[in-house]
């Protein structure tokens, strides 16, 4: 640009120094016109070096947004190669969680082909255990029976069949084996059954204590354990750690009929009547069938006190245990309406009470 303004400013030395002055003019006006056209190139050229400053600056921003976008596929990259490392991971647990698994559904079968044959076997054992326990229910009742018949034998000294007892013969020797029976909430009858010290009652006499107190001979007292009950049937056997040379034979509670005479023995309103056994006299009045249970109808008086006490026939045998008494409305005893649990039934269910733990 100077070199041209340079030669411009010679050439108007020389027109202003050769020519004429009509050829001057021209010349000055070509000057003119040149220097027009270079202004507008002057100007043209500050434009496109400002543009070109502008694009310089887009560019420097382009490659940066490139260095920038250039790092995150870097970083992208990296990270693109631990998932796939992580992804061989996977593969690798995936292939041996199918292995274990294989393993254990075939280890789950051999598991059920082994618990079906020893549920099959369970089951043979059950059936022979039934069959047992038929046999030993069978067996224990027998013993019972035989038991019992030689306590009969032995209270009446003699081998001849047993022969009827007056009243006052039955209560003296039957009121030796009756007790009384004091747990937290109140107090009841029970009987012994054989000389090793057990004595029959009802649940409901035991109420839920482990132990009670046994009151043998109107006046001593003694400790018991709770050893069986069975809430359903109300029957309970309570231990008593002593030696008792008197006990109750079992009768056969079936042999009983409607109209038999029979007789209640049991401490009647606990300890008011001078805490002594007491005793009344009735017939059989029905035999019904409740709870799982046979049961003895009687028209004997019975009043609280007198549960858990033995029900004899005139023979001085045990035919049923005194359970409850019929109440009205108003919760007075219905008289002449009692009912006992008979014999035979407590018969069945005293192996397994005694069996218990």
């Amino acid at each position: 640009m100077r070199a041209l303004a340079f030669i411009v400013g010679v050439l108007v030395i020389a027109s202003s120094a050769c020519v004429s002055s009509d050829a001057h003019e021209e010349l000055r006006s070509q000057l003119n016109k040149t220097q027009r056209q270079l202004a507008a190139q002057q100007t043209e050229v500050t434009r496109l070096t400002a543009e070109v400053s502008r694009e310089q600056g887009r560019s420097g921003e382009v490659v940066s947004q490139r260095d920038g976008l250039l790092a995150e596929l870097s970083a992208a990259q990296g990270r693109n190669t631990d998932l796939e490392k992580q992804l061989a991971s996977l593969q690798t647990s995936f292939e041996l969680y199918r292995k274990d698994v294989s393993d254990l559904a075939s280890n789950l079968s051999e598991a059920r082909q082994t618990n079906g044959a020893l549920n099959g076997q369970i089951d043979s054992l059950k059936a022979e255990l039934s069959q047992a326990n038929g046999s030993n229910g069978t067996l224990n009742r027998q013993v019972l029976d035989l038991r019992s018949q030689l306590t009969l034998l032995q209270s009446s000294n003699s081998r001849e069949s047993p022969r009827l007892l007056t009243t006052a013969e039955v209560f003296a020797q039957a009121s030796r084996c009756v007790v009384r029976i004091r747990n937290s909430r109140g107090s009841g009858s029970g009987f012994f059954f054989d000389s090793e010290g057990h004595i029959l009652t009802n649940a409901h006499v035991v109420g839920a204590d482990g132990k009670v107190t046994v009151v043998v001979g109107d006046s001593r007292s003694f400790v018991g354990d709770v050893v069986a009950r069975d809430e359903v049937r109300d029957v309970a056997v309570v231990k008593l750690n002593i030696q008792h040379d008197a006990s109750l034979a079992f009768g056969d509670s079936d042999k009983a009929a409607v109209g038999d005479e029979v007789l209640a023995i049991g401490y009647a309103l606990g300890s008011t009547l001078a805490g002594q056994a007491s005793l009344s006299k009735g017939v059989v009045s029905a035999k019904r069938r409740d709870k799982s249970v046979d049961v003895i109808q009687i028209d004997a008086p019975l009043n609280p006190g007198n549960s858990g006490g033995p029900l004899l026939n005139t023979q001085g045998e045990v035919i049923g245990m005194n359970r409850a008494v019929i109440r009205g409305k108003t919760g007075t005893p219905i008289e002449s309406i009692g009912f006992a649990i008979s014999i035979n039934s407590i018969k069945d269910l005293l192996p397994s009470l005694l069996a218990a733990p």
